[in-house]
């Protein structure tokens, strides 16, 4: 994918320790349409190793020698409308660590509550240190805010997530047990913060003396925000930090499609907050499916009429669907529309690739409906999935349940027993998508007149009838491949004469 150039004079780069970056940021936001809380156990143990290694590098007298590189943080600076604070960084590249960060000084901050009671009730003079300790920890993950007009003070938090997430992290950082979790990303929260406390903190108990207990959860939490590095990209307008952010995912992060499109859709949407909300939750439900990047593979085709480009699918579906960014409050709401009619398609979608019939309450005969299960997963024919999802868009019940018998009989003759090549076939079937969307749109009745004729022109010229016959003269028992064709020939035989 081509980059672009970044506007140098919009981006300043910083290398500095985070709890300085922290500090002197004072206030970072994740936009509320950004993906939720994505790290495993795997990315979690792989964090909890690199500050292992930090510890392990005190002297004598407890003074951390080495250091740690985090890696990337990319924000936006946002004018900010409260007196209290001129801007608030958005957060483009750098979420999932971050979170985890805090996730960390939270298990660090509860551990030395946790001490300064022990020692406080056992009388030992390092209870006030732990006290200390928790509370300056804490500051790394709350700030003063202060509002001289109300003549206001409140803590604020320093990190807050997306829409999804931001209400159970905040609890997660702030109250001593929680419910369990519900949606998959705040499970995936609850396992960091337990996981990043089973292996850094936990083991401070085996420490013999509250003042050993004490050096060592200090140098724990010293290992990131002294010795732990991080380069904050800052930048004054959003274009020039959403181009860094693709630049930077083009070189291995490991961003879908369907993220990226998110990304696109809901940052275009920032002027128009209730729409970027409700596109913000469809997105949810979409981004949080498996194999939506196959989805959208197959959703381009049906709408476009061609192939999407191998590599520039996000770009392709972007100039398709959201080609221009919304001015106006109506332009929005198409927005959120078409962010919606993508959901409802990766439903049926979804349906297809099972085999199962994408009507509800069917009308279709019990045989019709096979005809499906049998195109799908019989014949594994998935290059019909476009075409598919169009009729399942475009036409009624009868017109989808013609298609489907229509493209049964030509796929066994033409792809799996002749094998005819694909790409023809591939071509006639986007031609008759995108024209039943078209007739759909203009209401105009579907018909499949124009692919009859087409399919029948590549069985004539590429599967004929001496072909056809040779090939399942060819076919034997002995091979595994060879018995589910002739399986599904005498099916189909059985099944027509009946």
């Amino acid at each position: 994918m081509a980059q672009s150039a970044l506007p140098s004079a919009t981006v300043t780069p910083k290398s500095l320790p985070i709890g300085h970056m922290l500090d002197e940021g004072r206030c970072f936001r994740v936009p509320r349409y950004q993906r939720a809380y994505a790290w495993e156990l795997d990315d979690v143990d792989d964090l909890c190793d690199d500050i292992e290694a930090v510890v392990a590098t005190q002297d004598g007298r407890g003074t951390l020698k080495g250091s740690h590189f985090f890696g990337t943080l990319v924000t936006v600076l946002v004018p900010e409308t409260a007196a209290s604070r001129s801007h608030y960084h958005e957060v483009v590249d750098g979420q999932q660590r971050l979170t985890t960060f805090c996730l960390f000084l939270r298990a660090i901050a509860m551990r030395a509550t946790q001490e300064a009671e022990s020692a406080k009730a056992e009388q030992d003079r390092t209870a006030k240190s732990f006290s200390t300790l928790a509370q300056e920890t804490e500051s790394f993950l709350r700030y003063n805010d202060f509002d001289v007009a109300a003549g206001t003070v409140s803590q604020q938090p320093r990190l807050s997530l997306s829409l999804v997430d931001d209400p159970y992290f905040q609890d997660l950082l702030s109250k001593e047990s929680l419910d369990s979790a519900s949606r998959d990303s705040h499970k995936r929260l609850l396992a960091a913060f337990n996981r990043l406390d089973e292996r850094l903190i936990e083991p401070i108990a085996t420490e013999s003396t509250y003042k050993a207990k004490l050096k060592r959860l200090t140098a724990i939490r010293d290992s990131l925000l002294v010795r732990g590095y991080v380069i904050h990209v800052t930048s004054n307008d959003r274009a020039s930090g959403y181009t860094l952010f693709s630049v930077l995912n083009n070189r291995g992060q490991d961003l879908t499609n369907a993220d990226l499109l998110r990304n696109h859709t809901l940052e275009a949407l920032n002027a128009f907050p209730k729409a970027q909300e409700k596109a913000a939750r469809a997105w949810d439900r979409i981004a949080g499916s498996a194999n939506v990047d196959a989805f959208l593979r197959a959703y381009y085709p049906s709408v476009a009429g061609r192939r999407a480009s191998q590599d520039k699918l996000f770009e392709d579906v972007r100039q398709l669907r959201f080609p221009k960014r919304p001015q106006i409050t109506a332009d929005a709401d198409d927005y959120v529309a078409t962010v919606e009619r993508l959901g409802a398609e990766l439903d049926v979608y979804k349906s297809l690739m099972t085999g199962d019939w994408p009507f509800a309450s069917p009308v279709a005969s019990l045989w019709q409906r096979d005809r499906l299960r049998r195109l799908i997963i019989s014949l594994r024919h998935e290059l019909a999935i476009p075409l598919l999802l169009s009729a399942s868009t475009a036409a009624d019940e009868t017109g989808f349940a013609d298609l489907v018998h229509m493209l049964e009989l030509f796929a066994f003759r033409y792809k799996n027993i002749c094998n005819a090549h694909a790409t023809p076939a591939a071509n006639a079937y986007y031609r008759a998508a995108r024209a039943a969307r078209t007739s759909h749109a203009t209401r105009k009745p579907v018909s499949w007149k124009d692919l009859r004729a087409d399919l029948r022109d590549l069985l004539n010229t590429r599967a004929g009838a001496a072909i056809f016959a040779s090939q399942l003269d060819e076919l034997s028992y002995e091979y595994q491949s060879d018995k589910t064709l002739l399986r599904e020939l005498l099916t189909t035989i059985e099944d027509y004469h009946t």
